[in-house]
């Protein structure tokens, strides 16, 4: 049974996707560390692999394992993928997801993708968790998918032929001040862009913030939820 045209389009955009995060290992694995012995069993590529996959495929990583894409015995287990993760604090976690933003940026930046005004958007994405709701981070929300947990990460991304392109995140706790989120997410733009349009998530829309978005100069469009 052949597939219709749109699930043919879906297809290829998987693989290409997969193309993608597989030929950036080089430039951002090295940025990556996973506190381990130097005769660890899986090296650190080999974890990231995983979770790579786990990303790509919207999965949970005990079910990543089974659909990896290599044998059995050539892939880790989901218990030592979390016990590498778990030795690892929220800031160092945090430091190294920039770390590789950092260098994706710089090889953007060098292959000219990132020239000229470009549209920016600013969001705040939930990640529904099943834990422990005193667990770091953690912030209570809307129930939604079975829990009212949730991570919170805001996100600045440029919008470069359609597709965007994650310039910061930062990961948001019950106290945080959205002033100071939405400055430093500003900044970080600014910074690497020429910002032509800039789009942000409606939960930042209130008075200080409107006004403050507005002193900017910027065009500003409340176009997010």
């Amino acid at each position: 049974m052949r597939n219709s045209p749109h699930k043919c389009e879906l297809l290829r955009k998987d693989r290409e996707r997969y193309k993608v995060c597989w030929s950036a290992r080089s430039v951002i694995c090295p940025e990556l560390e996973m506190k381990q012995n130097h005769n660890a069993e899986y090296e650190p590529t080999d974890l990231f692999g995983v979770l790579t996959h786990a990303a790509l495929t919207n999965d949970f990583v005990n079910d990543a394992t089974e659909t990896y894409p290599l044998p059995e015995n050539e892939t880790p287990h989901p218990n030592t993928v979390f016990y590498r993760i778990r030795n690892l604090s929220v800031l160092e976690i945090l430091n190294q997801f920039n770390s590789a933003m950092e260098r994706i940026i710089e090889v953007a930046v060098e292959d000219g993708a990132l020239e000229g005004e470009v549209d920016v958007a600013i969001d705040i994405t939930d990640w529904r968790y099943y834990g422990d709701k005193n667990d770091p981070m953690v912030v209570l929300t809307q129930a939604k998918k079975g829990t009212n947990r949730a991570f919170l990460l805001a996100t600045v991304y440029a919008v470069v032929d359609g597709e965007r392109f994650t310039l910061k995140a930062i990961p948001m706790g019950p106290f945080t001040s959205k002033e100071e989120v939405l400055e430093d997410l500003l900044d970080c733009a600014e910074e690497i862009v020429s910002i032509g349009t800039l789009y942000v998530d409606r939960a930042f829309f209130h008075g200080r913030l409107h006004q403050s978005s507005e002193a900017e100069g910027d065009q500003v469009l409340d176009a997010r939820h």
